[in-house]
């Protein structure tokens, strides 16, 4: 176990080292992903499914900020909806200024969910981003998942109605504007597909706040089932060609993303749990105490002598987490949380 833990310590330190190579790299293949994704969909302008093109694009959206990638993605799919027809475009126009209007004030902070969501959605792996985004975001995050949603439903529609309305003459506009509505109205899949995603990120986001031990691992797993359970409850009421047998791929891709990421951002020693009482003149205090574990925490005690030598040397960190370790369990550990505690507490009122 101990290797493990060492080799999460090193994970997390490359990642946090060369962050600037793997976030580029990563908004580049979702760029990538999403433009190509436009072009396959609808693909009526030709000109534009070139690989040039999208390499230069994805290439741009790598190194300038998120909201760069979100209006060249809105850019390709207007102009390609355009290829369709103009009403379409229009339709487009209208849906993505409405979307736009509710997200300015989450412009910042979520707008790359607005591009995972719908790649996720196109791939079938949708429950991963309601876990994923259950396990690390907070309720705001919710607001461009189901945009990006409404977004999937949107190029949809256009890429279902294409066939139909390519070519019809623009006074015909009565034809293409009730395909396009009758079209968006039909997809019962969209719909509910936008509600379980909103309810399994809801269950996952309370269970992973709870005060219990391996929490995130019981919002992993109920949030999985309860993505079965709504998905069968939904077919039952609903006309709806998803099953549990297609998103089966994606239920379980979300279930080991969520033990990836318990892994590296969720590192606790329940074994190692403390609850501790102290009170002072208008409170009582109960506090639980979840230590957190590394490489270090696990160093063994059969170590060679000039290992012990580098280890007595250590900063003082080292060796109040060895301190730490050593003396689980007993009072002056207890006692040295307790005073920290109380110290904090005078800290506040004052």
């Amino acid at each position: 176990m101990e290797q493990v833990w060492k080799f999460r310590r090193l994970c997390i330190n490359v990642a946090e080292e060369y962050a600037f190579l793997f976030i580029p790299l990563l908004k580049f293949a979702v760029a990538y992903l999403t433009f190509s994704t436009i072009n396959t969909q609808i693909g009526y302008v030709t000109k534009l499914d070139n690989m040039f093109i999208l390499l230069a694009l994805s290439l741009i959206s790598a190194v300038l900020p998120n909201m760069v990638m979100i209006m060249l993605a809105a850019l390709l799919l207007i102009v390609q909806s355009y290829g369709v027809h103009l009403f379409a475009c229009v339709f487009v126009v209208l849906m993505l200024f409405l979307l736009y209007i509710f997200l300015q004030r989450f412009s910042e902070k979520y707008t790359l969910l607005l591009l995972i969501t719908p790649l996720a959605l196109h791939f079938g792996l949708s429950p991963m981003v309601a876990v994923g985004g259950g396990l690390l975001l907070g309720p705001a995050a919710l607001l461009p998942i189901c945009s990006g949603s409404l977004i999937y439903a949107i190029v949809s529609v256009v890429a279902q109605s294409a066939p139909v309305i390519h070519g019809v003459e623009a006074k015909e506009f009565t034809m293409v504007v009730t395909q396009l509505l009758d079209s968006m109205l039909a997809k019962t899949d969209a719909v509910l597909l936008l509600i379980i995603l909103a309810s399994v990120f809801l269950i996952v986001y309370a269970l992973r706040r709870l005060s219990v031990s391996y929490a995130w691992q019981i919002a992993l797993f109920c949030g999985a089932l309860a993505f079965v359970v709504l998905l069968l409850t939904g077919g039952f009421f609903m006309e709806t060609s998803m099953t549990v047998g297609k998103m089966f791929p994606g239920i379980l891709a979300s279930v080991l993303l969520g033990e990836i990421l318990t892994f590296f951002c969720c590192g606790l020693e329940y074994r190692k749990t403390q609850r501790l009482q102290f009170e002072d003149d208008d409170y009582y205090y109960y506090v639980k105490a979840v230590p957190k574990v590394d490489g270090e925490y696990f160093l063994s005690d059969e170590q060679p002598e000039d290992i012990k030598e580098e280890n007595a040397v250590l900063p003082e960190k080292t060796s109040a987490r060895e301190y730490r370790r050593q003396t689980a369990g007993e009072d002056v550990q207890i006692q040295d949380l307790e005073s920290k505690l109380e110290k904090a507490m005078q800290q506040i009122q004052e």
